[in-house]
Protein backbone atom coordinates (compact mmCIF):
# COMPACT_ATOMS: atom_id res chain seq x y z
CA UNK A 1 0.00 0.00 0.00
CA UNK A 2 1.71 3.43 -1.11
CA UNK A 3 0.64 6.20 1.77
CA UNK A 4 0.38 8.89 -0.21
CA UNK A 5 -2.63 10.93 1.14
CA UNK A 6 -4.19 11.57 4.71
CA UNK A 7 -6.86 8.84 3.74
CA UNK A 8 -4.42 5.53 3.00
CA UNK A 9 -2.44 7.08 5.84
CA UNK A 10 -5.90 6.42 8.15
CA UNK A 11 -6.51 3.48 6.57
CA UNK A 12 -3.24 1.49 7.54
CA UNK A 13 -3.91 2.92 11.21
CA UNK A 14 -7.11 1.42 11.22
CA UNK A 15 -6.36 -1.74 9.90
CA UNK A 16 -6.28 -4.12 12.79
CA UNK A 17 -2.57 -5.50 12.92
CA UNK A 18 -0.50 -2.65 12.17
CA UNK A 19 -0.02 -0.89 14.87
CA UNK A 20 -0.47 -4.11 17.15
CA UNK A 21 2.55 -5.13 15.49
CA UNK A 22 4.22 -1.49 16.67
CA UNK A 23 2.95 -1.46 20.29
CA UNK A 24 1.86 -4.77 21.39
CA UNK A 25 5.20 -5.87 22.64
CA UNK A 26 7.05 -5.97 25.83
CA UNK A 27 8.57 -3.33 25.59
CA UNK A 28 9.95 -0.73 28.67
CA UNK A 29 7.85 1.94 27.15
CA UNK A 30 9.05 4.70 29.56
CA UNK A 31 12.50 3.66 28.02
CA UNK A 32 11.72 4.21 24.44
CA UNK A 33 10.02 7.73 25.64
CA UNK A 34 13.23 9.07 27.45
CA UNK A 35 15.21 8.11 24.57
CA UNK A 36 12.97 10.44 21.84
CA UNK A 37 13.96 13.25 24.80
CA UNK A 38 17.69 12.81 23.69
CA UNK A 39 18.58 16.27 22.51
CA UNK A 40 19.14 14.74 18.79
CA UNK A 41 15.74 13.06 18.51
CA UNK A 42 13.63 15.63 19.89
CA UNK A 43 15.95 18.47 18.07
CA UNK A 44 15.03 17.02 14.73
CA UNK A 45 11.35 16.05 15.47
CA UNK A 46 10.62 20.21 16.75
CA UNK A 47 12.94 21.23 13.33
CA UNK A 48 10.90 19.07 10.75
CA UNK A 49 7.47 19.77 12.60
CA UNK A 50 8.24 23.97 11.94
CA UNK A 51 9.20 22.86 8.74
CA UNK A 52 5.93 21.27 7.90
CA UNK A 53 4.16 23.28 9.61
CA UNK A 54 5.06 26.44 7.72
CA UNK A 55 2.89 25.59 4.94
CA UNK A 56 -0.60 26.00 4.12
CA UNK A 57 -3.46 24.05 4.15
CA UNK A 58 -7.20 23.85 3.97
CA UNK A 59 -10.02 23.17 6.62
CA UNK A 60 -11.31 19.70 5.41
CA UNK A 61 -8.38 18.75 5.19
CA UNK A 62 -6.65 20.02 8.80
CA UNK A 63 -10.18 17.56 10.06
CA UNK A 64 -8.94 14.96 8.15
CA UNK A 65 -5.44 15.30 10.52
CA UNK A 66 -7.62 15.51 13.48
CA UNK A 67 -9.92 12.43 12.99
CA UNK A 68 -6.21 10.78 12.25
CA UNK A 69 -4.40 11.92 15.48
CA UNK A 70 -7.32 10.81 17.38
CA UNK A 71 -7.70 7.47 15.84
CA UNK A 72 -4.01 6.95 16.47
CA UNK A 73 -4.23 8.41 20.50
CA UNK A 74 -7.55 5.81 21.06
CA UNK A 75 -5.32 3.07 19.26
CA UNK A 76 -2.74 2.90 20.96
CA UNK A 77 -4.29 3.63 24.05
CA UNK A 78 -6.13 0.82 23.83
CA UNK A 79 -3.36 -1.69 22.96
CA UNK A 80 -1.09 -0.12 25.76
CA UNK A 81 -3.08 2.14 28.70
CA UNK A 82 0.03 4.46 28.41
CA UNK A 83 -1.25 7.77 27.51
CA UNK A 84 1.65 9.43 27.31
CA UNK A 85 3.06 6.94 24.12
CA UNK A 86 -0.45 8.00 22.25
CA UNK A 87 0.08 11.10 22.75
CA UNK A 88 3.51 10.62 21.25
CA UNK A 89 2.41 8.43 18.87
CA UNK A 90 -0.62 10.83 17.70
CA UNK A 91 1.63 13.43 17.17
CA UNK A 92 4.03 11.67 14.98
CA UNK A 93 1.21 10.63 13.05
CA UNK A 94 -0.36 14.65 13.14
CA UNK A 95 3.61 15.16 11.69
CA UNK A 96 3.28 12.56 9.04
CA UNK A 97 0.17 13.38 7.56
CA UNK A 98 0.77 16.91 7.32
CA UNK A 99 3.60 16.40 5.55
CA UNK A 100 1.88 14.01 3.27
CA UNK A 101 -1.28 16.55 3.26
CA UNK A 102 1.36 19.72 2.53
CA UNK A 103 4.03 17.79 0.17
CA UNK A 104 6.37 18.65 2.27
CA UNK A 105 9.88 16.94 1.41
CA UNK A 106 11.52 15.50 4.46
CA UNK A 107 13.23 12.59 4.40
CA UNK A 108 13.49 12.48 8.24
CA UNK A 109 9.63 12.46 8.37
CA UNK A 110 9.64 9.26 5.81
CA UNK A 111 12.19 7.79 7.88
CA UNK A 112 9.61 8.08 10.76
CA UNK A 113 6.64 6.40 8.59
CA UNK A 114 8.65 3.85 7.85
CA UNK A 115 9.52 2.94 11.35
CA UNK A 116 5.90 2.56 11.84
CA UNK A 117 5.19 0.63 8.86
CA UNK A 118 8.13 -2.07 9.93
CA UNK A 119 6.79 -2.40 13.20
CA UNK A 120 9.06 -0.30 14.89
CA UNK A 121 8.55 2.47 17.62
CA UNK A 122 10.62 5.42 16.60
CA UNK A 123 13.18 6.56 19.20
Amino acid sequence: MSIDTVERLLEWVEACDNMAAVFQKDMDWDAELDARDDDTFDRRWVEENRKVSSGTGCESELLKLNVLREAVFKKVYRITSNPELAGCASDDFGLIGEKIMKHVESDWVDWLLGSYLSGHFPS
